[in-house]
């Protein structure tokens, strides 16, 4: 979920920030248990927020490409750095 409109909202539970990411690391030192995501927030959350994180696993079956075929027209090689833009 790249930054931008939709990731910060409000609902009748209190603030919502949506943000995918993995998480890294998870640990516990003196001031709580804590997680490392991969991706940087891109807003202030807050511990007044009361915020919680959430298990995303799609799951995906089935997916994929048949009987692709990309055709590009044909052209003698002009050589290198000669190829000009059609």
């Amino acid at each position: 979920m790249p930054p931008g409109p939709g990731q910060l909202s409000s609902n009748a539970m209190g603030k919502v920030y949506r943000l995918l990411s993995k998480v890294v690391a998870v640990g516990q030192d003196a001031l709580g248990g804590w997680v490392q995501l991969e991706r940087p927030l891109t807003a202030n959350a807050s511990l007044e927020w009361a915020p919680r994180i959430h298990d995303f696993a799609p799951q995906i079956s089935n997916s994929g490409i048949e009987d692709l075929t990309i055709r590009f027209k044909w052209a003698p090689y002009a050589g290198h750095l000669k190829v000009s833009a059609v």
